[in-house]
C-alpha cells in the first residue's frame, strides 16, 4: 500500500536540512512501491487533457531516488509524443538544453551522475517551444513553491514563465510522491512556480496557477 500524503511543520526551517529530511522519506519507499506509484502516475497523467493536447514533451532521466520516469517516457512514446530530456550545458553555468530523446540513442554520465544522451545540437528544442516539463524536486506544497536540489537550473532556465501572459508555454508540472508533500514552502523572488502537481494519487492544478488548462 502506498504511503498517504504526508506533510512536513509549518515553521521556519534551514532548508539543507529540509532537503535531507524530504530525501530520506523519499528513499525509504520500497522498490515495489516505486514501480507501483509510477505506474499509476501515468494512468492518472495519460487521461490528462494538456497531455492529450501536447505534441512536444520533456521529462527528466530519474536517478534512483527521484520519482521513477520510465513508465511515463515509453507511455508518452507509445502516445506518438516526441520526448525531450535535459542535458546540462559543460561551458555555461546553470545552463541546460533540451534535446530529443530515442531509446537507441547512445547515453553518458553528466557530472552529477545523471545519464543523459550526447549532445546533439540539430535534435534539440528552444524551451518555450516545449508544450509540457516534467519537473523533478525535493518537496512541493499546495501553491506550487517547488524545493529542488539548490543547484537552480530548472528555475534558471524556466524564468521566462515568470511572464505568464507573454509565455503560456510550457506547462510545468512537478512529480514527486506523495510523500514529499510540504504544508509551507517559503518563496524566493527567482523561483519559478509549479503550473500542477502529480504524484501516484493524480494530478492537480496548484493554486493560484494562471496557466490555461482548458475543458478539453
Amino acid at each position: 500500500m502506498l504511503a498517504p500524503l504526508m506533510s512536513t511543520p509549518d515553521f521556519p526551517v534551514d532548508l539543507d536540512v529540509l532537503r535531507k529530511q524530504l530525501r530520506q522519506r523519499r528513499a525509504a519507499i520500497p522498490p515495489h512501491q516505486r514501480q507501483q506509484a509510477a505506474k499509476r502516475a501515468w494512468q492518472h497523467l495519460r487521461h490528462w487533457p494538456p497531455l492529450r493536447r501536447a505534441k512536444k514533451v520533456a521529462c527528466y532521466l530519474a536517478m534512483p531516488d527521484e520519482f521513477p520516469t520510465d513508465a511515463i517516457i515509453a507511455g508518452l512514446l507509445r502516445q506518438g509524443k516526441e520526448v525531450y530530456v535535459p542535458v546540462i550545458d559543460r561551458c555555461q553555468q546553470r545552463k541546460m538544453v533540451f534535446q530529443r530523446y530515442r531509446p537507441s540513442a547512445p547515453m553518458q554520465r553528466n557530472r552529477f551522475g545523471i545519464v543523459e544522451p550526447l549532445l546533439k545540437p540539430r535534435h534539440q528544442l528552444a524551451m518555450p517551444q516545449l508544450d509540457l516539463v516534467l519537473v523533478p524536486l525535493v518537496g512541493f506544497d499546495r501553491c506550487g513553491v517547488r524545493l529542488g536540489m539548490g543547484g537552480g537550473y530548472y528555475d534558471t532556465n524556466f524564468a521566462f514563465r515568470m511572464d505568464r501572459w507573454r509565455f503560456r508555454k510550457p506547462l510545468l508540472l512537478g512529480l514527486a510522491f506523495n510523500v514529499q508533500h510540504c504544508e509551507h514552502l517559503n518563496k524566493n523572488h527567482w523561483d519559478v512556480p509549479l503550473d500542477a502537481m502529480l504524484t501516484e494519487t493524480g494530478v492537480r492544478r496548484v493554486v493560484g496557477s494562471a496557466a490555461r488548462f482548458g475543458n478539453n
